[in-house]
């Protein structure tokens, strides 16, 4: 809760870090340790801002990639999964990596290139729809694992619904907080909880009892979705302009002749290769005779079954169905077999938009009003604290 002013040019992932090993390190290993690391790399950057990678030594590892701001993003990403292996490694050297539950999971998905005078980021969600802040899978589609000894299976994809509200309940059930289903209906009762636990679910590959995922309600932008076993309805935002910009499909990063660095393929290959076998989470799991990672899992799991957009017209959409303008009316996808949400059923399914509608409604009854939309309060503004955003109340 303390204000750091003493670590001028020091690089927020690596002060994160060391932090956090500090924590494990002075840490009674016989009692619970909740550790919750979020880090503030591969976030948007505006218009007027640079990205900012770290020491050089991260930069010189991605010298084959062509684009300056596309090095200076695997840079940071490298950054970051290099940590995430120092704090495994830390849990492994402490004695308490056999006991625990390790789960990564991002807010949203990457704000793309070409978005003129709002962002200057250089993710990419091809070819997936939509950017963050989107309801659109481009913009709430993550990468997201959970790794533990206490799981009974492992080294597989589910493709259940799960919600980022299930963690906790799931968390609770695997440290024996939650013992039976009477016991979790009364905390999910009780909390008046979205969540439920999926710890089975993800142990034991049994199958969700959800079938439904509120992706989100938000009054500010006038706009929402919801999605029910494969089905997915989005509204809004009622502004033509945002709404255009969060609904697009964006291309793949373009290379500038002038930062091209060549590189063959081999070499490539060999660079990707010799990172993997020595990060330090692949020693930790070789010495713990943990399956290594399965890494043609990964590959395999990429969503290939998309249209481009090129072929995406009223006319001759395969399967029925147009390009919905999302400020103006309902847009209805069936996301299991188009996710990339090329084909608007909504026209065909009104009874199935107005259910889903209906639900959206209800969930509204009982939201909380967003602070955002209550008066800003001049005490917390950055100049009343030395120039940062504090807690001042």
């Amino acid at each position: 809760m303390e204000l750091l002013t003493n670590q001028p040019q020091e690089y927020s992932t690596l002060v994160y870090t060391n932090k956090t090993i500090d924590i494990i390190r002075n840490h009674n290993i016989n009692r619970p340790l909740f550790l919750y690391v979020a880090y503030q790399s591969l976030h948007a950057s505006y218009a007027d801002n640079i990205l900012q990678a770290p020491p050089d030594s991260y930069m010189k590892r991605f010298a084959h990639i062509e684009s300056q701001n596309r090095r200076t993003y695997a840079a940071m990403a490298y950054c970051m999964d290099e940590s995430i292996g120092n704090i495994v490694g830390e849990l492994y050297d402490r004695s308490m990596l056999s006991n625990s539950i390790i789960i990564f999971t991002s807010d949203n998905g990457p704000m793309a290139i070409n978005i003129p005078n709002v962002f200057s980021n250089f993710g990419s969600d091809v070819p997936l729809r939509g950017v963050k802040t989107s309801l659109f899978e481009g913009g709430i589609r993550v990468p997201t694992f959970i790794w533990s000894p206490l799981l009974s299976t492992s080294s597989y994809q589910s493709d259940e619904l799960i919600h980022v509200t299930d963690i906790m309940p799931t968390l609770l059930e695997a440290i024996g907080g939650i013992a039976n289903n009477t016991q979790l209906n009364e905390f999910t009762n009780n909390t008046n909880s979205y969540g439920m636990s999926q710890w089975q679910t993800l142990s034991k590959r049994m199958g969700t009892k959800r079938s439904e995922l509120l992706h989100n309600i938000d009054p500010v932008w006038n706009q929402s979705s919801i999605r029910w076993y494969n089905w997915k309805l989005v509204q809004g935002p009622s502004d033509p302009n945002l709404a255009y910009m969060l609904s697009q499909w964006y291309p793949t990063i373009p290379i500038d002749d002038s930062q091209r660095i060549d590189m063959n393929q081999s070499a490539r290959d060999r660079l990707k290769h010799t990172d993997r076998l020595t990060s330090r989470s692949y020693r930790v799991l070789t010495a713990m005779h943990r399956p290594l990672p399965d890494y043609n899992l990964l590959e395999t799991s990429a969503i290939t079954n998309c249209q481009s957009v090129s072929s995406t017209t009223e006319t001759d959409i395969s399967g029925g169905g147009h390009q919905c303008q999302s400020d103006r009316e309902f847009c209805l996808f069936n996301i299991r077999s188009d996710p990339c949400e090329h084909r608007n059923i909504a026209s065909k399914n009104r009874h199935l938009v107005s259910y889903l509608w209906n639900r959206l409604q209800k969930l509204n009854q009982s939201a909380v009003w967003p602070l955002a939309l209550t008066p800003g309060d001049q005490n917390g503004y950055p100049d009343r604290h030395g120039q940062a955003w504090v807690n001042w109340l």
